[in-house]
């Protein structure tokens, strides 16, 4: 959480895009989603991926100008996780066009199946 707080404070404009560094398969379509759906929804203090029924705080887009204080509260709090905030927060989830473009490799079994997925995007056997 610490450092999705550092991003609100540091950015110059409302909208912020977060995502997550272990994702091969993101492509800016996940993302013009999360944008285009956020842009039209002004009152909610973010918008979410949404993978297998869970919400994805690590593939969103954060309202600065909506969550930067509650945030901090919650960090100074001594709250890390910010999924156990978004239930404060007037939030929406989405379901991306492509799910394979939210898998993150946080284990050996995720590479492994990144591997596999890479080796059927490539031999075109999906």
């Amino acid at each position: 959480m610490g450092g999705i707080i550092t991003a609100l404070r540091w950015s110059p404009v409302d909208l912020v895009v977060v995502i997550a560094c272990d994702m091969p398969f993101l492509t800016e379509g996940p993302i013009a989603q999360l944008v285009s759906h956020a842009r039209e929804q002004p009152s909610l203090a973010g918008v979410f991926a949404e993978l297998d029924g869970r919400v994805q705080p690590l593939t969103a887009i954060w309202r600065r100008s909506l969550t930067l204080e509650r945030l901090e509260a919650g960090f100074k709090s001594g709250e890390r996780a910010p999924r156990r905030l978004l239930d404060l927060l007037p939030i929406d989830t989405i379901k991306c066009a492509d799910p394979d473009a939210l898998i993150d490799l946080d284990s050996p079994a995720d590479v492994e199946r990144y591997a596999a997925l890479s080796r059927e995007r490539t031999t075109g056997d999906s």
